[in-house]
């Protein structure tokens, strides 16, 4: 093995661990063969990972000293943040003052393109904003993620009210793609910015169980003087066929108030895929 990966050029290497991307076991033997495998598969095993931050202030400081220790940080593409409550934790949330807060501006996470942030709670939304539902160290963990200018991808699982959106890195070059499921939902009092352009949204998407709260909040922040989110008429929205007819009917009707063309992509487990379209 060792005289075949000398012969092989590297891009033939990538190619093979491209096509193991989703075989883990294989990645890690593989990594494991030889010492020039091991960088070449580190790029697709560190692809994706899961980070669980909850009320201990160590959670932040051991990851941030177990990145700087290696080189994994550069290869996650797709970041997931479960945000863990104190209760679910089962610890009483500290209060964590500005002062107390290890150093995690440092974190060296060059490349994210997606970011998930979820909680560890299924069925029950949390308030990032509200000081009881995670910690202060969590909350800034999240800011900071946020302010990568790299994300093209922003989904969120039970997150209620979420109002962070204005810490996205502005002028994008890029639209914005959004994802809002379970119980999540956009803050009641959309954030107006007369000095940063819009956050153009290229594809919204409403997963399966997403409320009645979530469409309304779209609309909401849309329909300020200066919003900082925009759909355009090239804006995909996508929607899954347990979304609620009147949600549907609620999007369709309101959004030609803002919108000269709108196309709507609904995904149904029975029938594939149809459209509506209106002018």
């Amino acid at each position: 093995m060792s005289q075949l990966s000398r012969e092989l050029p590297p891009e033939l290497n990538d190619k093979v661990f491209e096509n193991l991307s989703d075989d883990i076991i294989s990645l890690v033997n593989s990594s494991l063969v030889n010492h020039s495998f091991h960088s070449q598969t580190q790029r697709h095993l560190f692809r994706k990972i899961t980070l669980r931050i909850g009320p201990d202030p160590h959670d932040v400081s051991n990851l941030q000293n177990f990145l700087q220790a290696t080189d994994i940080a550069q290869y996650v593409k797709e970041l997931t943040v479960v945000a863990r409550t104190p209760h679910a934790a089962g610890h009483v949330a500290p209060h964590i003052g500005p002062s107390s807060f290890p150093d995690i501006g440092l974190l060296p996470f060059s490349g994210i393109e997606k970011l998930m942030i979820t909680t560890c709670c299924e069925g029950h939304g949390v308030l990032l904003h509200n000081p009881g539902s995670i910690t202060d160290l969590c909350r800034q963990f999240i800011r900071l993620l946020l302010s990568h200018p790299s994300i093209n991808e922003l989904s969120l699982h039970n997150i209620c009210e979420f109002n962070y959106l204005s810490l996205l890195p502005r002028p994008r070059t890029t639209p914005l793609i959004l994802t809002l499921s379970g119980l999540s939902s956009l803050s009641p009092v959309p954030v107006t910015e007369s000095n940063k352009p819009p956050i153009n949204i290229g594809t919204l998407k409403f997963k399966s169980t997403t409320t009645s709260s979530a469409i309304p909040s779209i609309l909401r922040w849309l329909g300020v003087q200066q919003p900082t989110i925009r759909l355009t008429n090239n804006t995909k929205i996508e929607m899954q066929d347990d979304v609620e007819s009147s949600e549907l009917s609620f999007f369709w009707t309101n959004t030609g108030a803002i919108l000269e063309d709108i196309t709507i992509c609904v995904s149904s487990k029975y029938t594939g895929l149809f459209f509506f379209r209106g002018v």
